[in-house]
């Protein structure tokens, strides 16, 4: 199934309202059955790779298995027996962990209330199995972002940019982090925005991704950083307000507070420790994630069609 804007509540799909309601669910096979096929993260249907006969799905093993009777040459009729993973191909493929498991831990991972401590508690991994699931739980939601974004701003619209550096320490003080450059931006009228992690701050880099991010004929308002003086020439309206002075233009107005409140909302959401620059997209990809969708409900259901669009089944 194709990512779509579906309504989740028109939508009956099995998606639940509470983590804890997801728990007792769980525990029922033919919730999580109906759950992954309605999602498309596993097939509805599978065709015998021998005979083409259509399998049936054998939920104590999840494999599809072929019980059509075939005869080859003078032998008697006997079970095709052919059978296949459920998972082949898909998000769960050589998973070592129940598929209801995993889905629980998706739930918390979407979830304001995920802790090491609760996923220990309730199905027992080691903090090496949730590092390895987070990753993957990122990487599903690093693509949905890619997916989904479209450039913000337009003509008579204004997109408000600037860069910030997180992992920073005041005074030289503290433990010392990975510290990572971050370029945004955000649409004043529709509050769209976009973050992306950045090795370098040169025109060629940001002007890439303005580029890429930013709709033609914005007006584009900025800090006096030089990378962007090329940005007047380039099809957009530039803005400019220089912090050593003002934080706003006393001439035009100018001003970059929005999204200066925008980075304090994104650093909320970076670990404090223990954190990696690798890991950055997919820090960024979460809060993307979380403020495009408030409910759980609504995080699980499209998390869950994000999986299958990365991840399809092998029909």
């Amino acid at each position: 199934m194709a990512l779509s804007e579906i309504d989740p509540v028109k939508y009956q799909c099995g998606c639940v309202n509470s983590i804890f309601e997801l728990r007792e669910n769980l525990k029922d096979i033919d919730f999580v059955v109906k759950l992954l096929q309605e999602h498309g993260v596993i097939s509805r249907e599978h065709n015998c790779g021998r005979c083409d006969n259509s399998c049936q799905l054998d939920t104590k093993r999840w494999v599809w298995r072929c019980q059509k009777k075939v005869t080859i040459g003078n032998q008697k009729a006997k079970k095709c027996n052919y059978s296949v993973s459920v998972y082949k191909g898909g998000w769960l493929s050589n998973a070592k962990v129940k598929a209801g498991d995993n889905l629980f831990f998706s739930g918390v991972y979407l979830d304001k209330i995920f802790s090491y401590e609760l996923i220990h508690r309730e199905i027992g991994w080691t903090n090496k199995t949730i590092v390895g699931w987070s990753t993957f739980i990122r990487e599903v939601l690093e693509n949905y972002c890619e997916l989904v974004r479209k450039p913000i701003g337009g003509p008579g619209l204004t997109v408000e940019i600037d860069e910030s550096k997180f992992g920073k320490r005041r005074y030289h003080k503290g433990v010392r982090v990975d510290a990572q450059w971050v370029f945004g931006g955000i649409c004043r009228e529709t509050r769209e925005f976009f973050a992306v992690p950045v090795e370098t701050r040169d025109r060629e880099t940001l002007l890439a991704l303005i580029k890429k991010y930013v709709v033609p004929g914005s007006t584009i308002i900025s800090d006096c950083w030089k990378s962007y003086n090329c940005l007047g020439t380039e099809g957009f309206d530039h803005l400019t307000v220089n912090h050593t002075f003002n934080f706003v233009d006393p001439e035009t107005g100018a001003h970059t507070n929005t999204i200066k409140r925008q980075w304090r909302s994104y650093k909320e959401w970076v670990p404090k420790v223990g954190r990696k620059k690798y890991y950055f997209r997919g820090y960024l990809a979460r809060f993307y994630f979380f403020s495009r969708w408030k409910s759980l409900v609504d995080r699980y259901h499209h998390f869950l069609l994000a999986v299958a669009a990365l991840y399809p089944p092998t029909n």
